[in-house]
């Protein structure tokens, strides 16, 4: 009947109304769901952004770390270089200090003959002050005529007093040494230096430097003793009215003409240019000897900052290796936080899906709705005519 089917389309609107406001709750919760992955999304944007920025700074000072190492390994190269041309500078000083050494050893041999070394060890009874050799200092032209006028007395040891020569004598007689001169240290000086001939260098005495102490002892045994240029001179000055004062001629090679006329040459033993070579060689065992202090210095010094440029690097390189692994910590961060931007994105995507559908579901309802209430709006009116 009209009522049933009245009735009937009634129940269905219902029906109908009850999905329409079902899916209009369902469409309200997908936009809120919708809202909150947008939300997520902007906040991985921003995760992703403050991961990139980290790895950009430890990327940079990754490659400044770098540099230093570069600069730092470029700077201890130099010094292991330094350090390498010091120590073969300091071994090649090390042996010309050796040989030096020996070589003054074998001088040494040289000056001071057996016989003087056994009566030198003599000692404690014996004030020996010095040896004429280290007194005298004289320029090396003039060692040779200086030494030969002096003779044997060129070996001569200076003893404090007239006693302490008395005491040496005796004990060379007792040891049957050789011949050996004596010089008391408080020598007078006797009578003035003669006058200077013409055509002579100059006096012993004034090419000769001695320490105040001993100028006594040079004074007398130098006084009379004339450089000459060579034996032809001397033999005419010697010739001439001068020789009677008892003056000394010698030449530059060591010649000597004497006032009772004789003449003596050949070559002497040289003590005074081994001596002063010995005086040389003490100087240079000295300054090579300050070398090698200074060298070994230079090295520590040069050996500490290479360790502490060696321990730099070492530093440099632990920092490179944590922010390497920070860096790919970063990286593994930056690829989960782009996995769940692209899950968001996909669910964003399948969210505006079901709400297109929604709408399109709620629009067809509605028009059904409509229909049906068209429907009803036409039945009710067909009844309430029948009833009339």
């Amino acid at each position: 009947s009209a009522s049933e089917e009245l009735s009937a389309l009634r129940n269905e609107t219902g029906r109908m109304q009850a999905s329409l406001e079902a899916l209009e709750r369902k469409e309200v919760s997908l936009i809120k769901d919708a809202d909150d992955s947008k939300k997520v999304l902007g906040e991985i944007d921003l995760s992703i952004r403050d991961v990139e920025g980290s790895l950009r700074d430890k990327n940079a000072e990754v490659l400044l770390l770098s540099e230093k190492k570069s600069v730092y390994t470029s700077e201890a190269a130099s010094l292991r270089e330094k350090i390498e041309h010091l120590r073969d500078e300091l071994s090649k000083t090390k042996e010309g200090l050796a040989s030096s050494i020996s070589r003054m050893g074998s001088l040494k041999e040289l000056v001071l003959d057996a016989p003087t070394r056994e009566i030198l060890q003599d000692g404690p009874n014996l004030h020996i002050v010095s040896s004429l050799p280290d007194i005298l200092n004289v320029e090396p032209e003039y060692e040779k005529a200086v030494e030969n006028a002096l003779s044997e007395k060129i070996n001569s040891f200076i003893l404090k007093s007239l006693a302490d020569i008395e005491i040496a004598i005796s004990t060379l007689k007792s040891k049957g040494s050789g011949r050996m001169s004596f010089i008391p240290l408080d020598s007078r000086t006797t009578d003035e230096l003669s006058d200077v001939p013409d055509g002579i260098i100059g006096r012993a005495v004034d090419f000769v430097r001695v320490d105040a102490e001993f100028a006594g002892i040079a004074k007398n045994l130098l006084k009379n003793i004339f450089i000459v240029k060579d034996l032809k001179t001397a033999l005419a000055l010697q010739s001439s009215v001068v020789s009677r004062q008892s003056s000394v001629f010698v030449t530059l090679d060591g010649e000597i003409v004497e006032p009772s006329g004789a003449v003596i040459g050949g070559e002497g033993r040289g003590v005074l240019k081994r001596k002063r070579e010995l005086r040389e060689i003490e100087e240079l065992i000295g300054q090579k000897t300050d070398s090698i202090s200074m060298l070994q210095e230079d090295i520590n010094r040069l050996q500490q900052e290479l360790s502490d440029k060696e321990s730099g690097i070492r530093d440099i390189e632990t920092a490179v290796v944590n922010a390497e692994k920070e860096m790919s910590l970063s990286k593994f961060t930056s690829a989960n936080y782009q996995e769940e931007k692209d899950r968001t994105d996909r669910k964003l995507a399948y969210l505006s899906i079901e709400v297109e559908e929604i709408i399109r579901e709620k629009e067809s309802l509605k028009n059904m709705i409509t229909e049906k209430e068209k429907a009803i709006s036409a039945g009710e009116s067909e009844k309430s005519a029948i009833e009339k």
